[in-house]
């Protein structure tokens, strides 16, 4: 039998990783705090509208920034695997 050749998978950058769990730890404690914001009122507890306005501005800070960080990261890596495409057709002309 001829032996096939297995395909490396490409390791993620640690840094894609971190910044990925970063962004969901950041986002499920937002979210909890919602909750608690929520059912806060719900049993006629006062909850400033300050901390409610506070957790929805930075669950759409956080989900914004993630956003951006990955269209420019796959921008970049987009422009050079652009750059090694046209180097190697260089240097086969």
């Amino acid at each position: 039998m001829a032996e096939q050749k297995k395909k490396k998978r490409k390791r993620k950058p640690l840094a894609k990783e971190t910044s990925k769990k970063l962004a969901v730890a950041i986002l499920g404690v937002a979210l909890f705090d919602i909750q608690l914001c929520v059912l806060a009122t719900y049993f006629n507890h006062e909850i400033p509208t300050e901390i409610a306005v506070a957790l929805i501005t930075e669950i759409v800070a956080v989900f914004l920034t993630y956003c951006l960080k990955a269209y420019f990261g796959k921008k970049a890596e987009e422009n050079v695997r652009l750059e090694e495409e046209y180097i190697e057709r260089d240097n086969r002309e």
